[in-house]
């Protein structure tokens, strides 16, 4: 399984979704996997790597939450978690994600 996180740095919500990520891992029982993390700088990158939005979390080169995502750009990305908005998705998000993935 390859996971990936892109981010862009001036975008203050990457690091909760790595933590979110990482956390979520551990409970599907993945805790060695590594996580490819990757600065998307240029719209010509965003839309290279169709990257909706920092953070956007991706595996075997599927986005996970492909249903929240808008156009690619450099631009901070919101999900929506049972408490409304967020910039980054919960860690039961990203764990039912990943259980989906498989």
């Amino acid at each position: 399984m390859r996971v990936t996180l892109m981010y862009f740095k001036d975008c203050p919500n990457w690091l909760s979704a790595a933590n979110n990520l990482q956390q979520a891992l551990n409970i599907d029982q993945l805790a060695g996997t590594l996580i490819d993390f990757v600065e998307v700088t240029t719209q010509a990158q965003a839309d290279e790597l169709g990257f909706a939005g920092s953070p956007t979390i991706v595996v075997d080169d599927r986005d996970l939450f492909a249903d929240q995502a808008g156009a690619p750009g450099l631009a901070c990305r919101l999900y929506a978690t049972g408490a409304g908005l967020a910039g980054a998705p919960t860690v039961e998000q990203i764990a039912a994600a990943l259980a989906r993935v498989g």
